[in-house]
């Protein structure tokens, strides 16, 4: 690890900035936007006034992360309040060209969000904006949860085959098995008596039951095998079941994490990204910022899950 990586590591917003250029131009390290993208918003978080500026591009431009145009507009006036010439000529530029402005609630977050680490009021009036869009995210997630529930249940009555009946199966498999040998062994006791009483009588009527039970055995052995592939088979088709039940209770414990982070089972992104999300929502969900312990839980369940299932 270089020194410049250490001095990131420990928190310096410097050397963050200067990573995250360098990660933006390949300089020294291979290019990537969205390891630029991470270590930008933790020298942003730190007050770093240029990681703050390249952070907004970012969000307005979509590099290394998804076009998210309150958080670009937050940044850029974050810095145009401090006095950010800058800042302030491209916030002007951006209200210029913009066809379809945010609309007032997140012009008002953005605001309330600036003001709020100077102003009690602001900081009071944007944590009451964020318990708003919390609940009602949590709304939408009970919603989309109901309905996996639903789906997975109706997958689970079409796949799953009632356990008594196939059990039923097998015993009854096993009983048709048992009796055919039974009755094979009665058959050939009572034919061999029989052969026995006519064989100083008639030769040719002993050939001739030899020949008829050495038929009946045939005609058994083959029913025989013929339950022993069923059997089998019943046996193949309760297996594949029980993998089938499994794979789906695996697939809606992912889809659940998928929902709670606010991801489509197949969009889900990278793991730099998935981490910083998971830092967005831990300031939502925490007990101390009206949260709770069972839902702080919540997610950190859903982030192993999504990360195991990214890695694997």
């Amino acid at each position: 690890m270089t020194e410049l990586q250490q001095k990131a590591n420990s928190n310096d917003p410097v050397a963050q900035y200067q990573l995250a250029l360098n990660y933006q131009t390949g300089k020294g390290v291979p290019q990537n936007l969205s390891e630029a993208f991470y270590w930008f918003q933790l020298a942003a978080d730190n007050n770093q006034p240029q990681a703050m500026f390249q952070l907004a591009k970012m969000y307005l431009q979509g590099h290394g992360t998804a076009v998210n145009l309150p958080e670009g507009i937050y940044w850029l006036t974050k810095l145009a309040t401090q006095g950010d010439a800058k800042a302030q000529f491209e916030l002007g530029e951006l209200y210029q060209d913009l066809n379809d402005s945010p609309t007032p609630p997140a012009m008002a977050e953005i605001w309330f969000r600036s003001a709020s680490e100077l102003l009690p009021q602001a900081e009071q009036a944007y944590s009451k904006l964020l318990e708003d869009k919390f609940n009602q995210q949590r709304a939408k997630q009970v919603s989309a949860i109901q309905e996996l529930d639903e789906e997975v249940r109706n997958q689970e009555e079409f796949l799953t085959l009632p356990s008594n009946l196939d059990f039923d199966k097998l015993n009854w498999a096993y009983v048709v098995i048992l009796s055919s040998i039974a009755l094979l062994l009665i058959v050939a006791s009572i034919y061999q008596r029989q052969k026995k009483q006519r064989v100083d009588t008639d030769a040719l009527d002993l050939l001739t039951e030899q020949q008829q039970l050495q038929q009946k055995l045939t005609e058994s052995n083959a029913v025989i095998k013929k339950q022993k592939r069923q059997l089998e088979t019943l046996y193949n088709e309760l297996k594949k079941s029980q993998k089938t039940q499994m794979t789906t209770a695996q697939d809606q414990k992912y889809q659940l994490a998928c929902a709670l982070f606010g991801y489509l089972p197949n969009q889900v992104p990278d793991e730099k990204t998935i981490k910083v999300r998971y830092k967005q929502l831990s300031k939502i969900y925490h007990p101390d910022m009206k949260g709770s312990d069972d839902e702080m839980k919540r997610l950190n369940g859903a982030l192993k899950t999504i990360l195991n299932t990214v890695n694997s």
